[in-house]
């Protein structure tokens, strides 16, 4: 699948350039974007409709 191959892509980027401690704010971050899109209130452009 193509979203298999570019996870196994990303996936050395992040582990050689976010520490352990780093990665659960890292993951709050995304979890709080995904809460916003799933919201359809997006902080960046309210006034835009959002689709995902």
């Amino acid at each position: 699948m193509r979203g298999d191959s570019a996870k196994s892509a990303i996936d050395p980027l992040f582990r050689g350039a976010i520490a352990p401690n780093n990665s659960i704010a890292f993951l709050i971050v995304v979890g709080g974007l995904v809460r916003e899109a799933r919201s359809h209130r997006p902080a960046i452009a309210p006034h835009e409709p959002f689709s995902l």
